[in-house]
């Protein structure tokens, strides 16, 4: 859920936070020569000659005696290697592409997809962001460090991990301000007024970023949305849907292949028919989706208790249009007076939902027990089973 915020706020901030990103330039002039000719390097598979180098230093000429000596730096700690005129990187050149998690205190760290088991991730300072920020994809060089733990700089910004976000517009003259609802985003967005869809000052809003700016640049980007009182209960859903990249929709191909699924109509080989078994559901009164039933018969030896979960692995098949949405969203999120499903309605709310006197794919655990309720065995199939009726929580007790 977004931060609520005082309704008074204080007047125009920094477009960069002065903890987040300092007045002394980042690092040295050698180690930002350096890294650009690692960033250079890296866009190379094949070995690039010294004048496509210099060519990223044209604008400043006077760079040229740095690069020669950075160049042989590079090459005698081994992060580099010259073959002819020609140079190119080594495996230990310690570029690293990861993406960035950003802290509200203005320090993050890199995050590797495929670190090993036990590995740190890679702390990155404030004073080495170079202008990335929360979930971008960056290129990190690492560099020896005194703590437990690997150190590195940002090189370079390869992707932005946030094209749009909430906050709080202030008013101004020709140009106004976003300040982000998000603690991770260390910036404010500048919107001139002719892109600002006549939001006024202390209202929510959606704004698309433009230009991501530079350390000493402010971003600049526009309104696209006005979403109201930022202290309302519809808005500040609203801002955490877009914070967090929640999607209301689901893509036309995940339509298209939905519609396309057909209710099994009939008993399939390795499936058992459990549909004259008296199942129910039990769930919250404003409950759609019953993704569980059970049943409960007296034997010789006690009782037989029937456990069910609705078959989706029936519907949803893998590496399919609806699988793979399924996995970008993880799970369904349910909000006050709304839910964000993980699969489309027609599967969660119809044809994985068993709901009662339709015939339901399952999967069954059926489990036996003693008269004192001791656990005798238990086995597991596939089923297909008939809901006998609908409870409720309220109804239950």
């Amino acid at each position: 859920m977004s931060r609520k915020r005082s309704p008074r706020r204080k007047s125009k901030r920094s477009f960069r936070d002065s903890k987040t990103f300092p007045k002394k330039s980042i690092g040295s002039q050698k180690t930002k020569v350096s890294d650009t000719i690692l960033e250079v390097l890296s866009r190379h598979n094949e070995p690039v000659e010294k004048a496509v180098i210099l060519k990223q230093f044209e604008a400043n000429p006077n760079l040229e005696r740095q690069v020669k000596d950075a160049l042989h730096l590079l090459e005698k700690s081994r992060k580099i290697k010259k073959k002819g005129k020609h140079y190119q990187l080594t495996q230990h050149s310690g570029l690293i592409k990861a993406v960035l998690d950003l802290t509200s205190k203005g320090f993050g760290f890199a995050i590797l997809e495929d670190k090993k088991k036990g590995a740190k991730d890679i702390f990155i300072n404030r004073s080495n962001l170079a202008g990335a920020s929360e979930g971008d994809t960056i290129l990190v060089n690492l560099f020896p460090s005194p703590k437990n733990r690997p150190e590195g700089r940002v090189v370079k910004v390869l992707s932005r991990g946030v094209s749009k976000l909430c906050g709080i517009y202030t008013a101004g003259g020709k140009t106004g301000y976003v300040t982000p609802d998000n603690a991770r985003l260390p910036y404010t967005v500048q919107v001139k007024k002719a892109n600002s869809l006549g939001a006024s000052s202390e209202t929510a809003v959606l704004v698309e970023i433009l230009d991501y700016g530079s350390e000493r640049k402010q971003p600049q980007g526009k309104v696209l949305e006005i979403l109201g009182d930022p202290l309302s209960v519809p808005v500040q859903l609203r801002m955490a849907i877009e914070q967090f990249k929640l999607s209301s929709s689901f893509p036309d191909t995940v339509q298209k292949e939905t519609e396309s699924l057909e209710a099994l109509a009939s008993l399939e080989k390795g499936r058992k028919d459990l549909r004259l078994i008296e199942h129910v559901t039990i769930d919250g009164e404003t409950a759609k989706d019953f993704d569980d039933a059970i049943a409960v018969e007296t034997t010789q030896s006690g009782y037989r208790l029937y456990v069910s979960i609705a078959d989706v692995s029936h519907y949803v098949q893998p590496g399919s249009s609806i699988d793979k949405e399924a996995y970008l969203r993880g799970t369904s999120f349910y909000l006050p007076n709304m839910v964000l499903p993980m699969l489309p309605e027609r599967l969660s709310n119809n044809l994985c939902s068993l709901v009662p006197d339709q015939d339901r794919p399952a999967f069954t655990a059926v489990i036996e027990f003693t008269k004192n309720g001791k656990r005798l065995n238990s086995h597991f199939t596939k089923s297909l089973i008939k809901s006998k009726q609908r409870f409720t929580y309220t109804t239950v007790n």
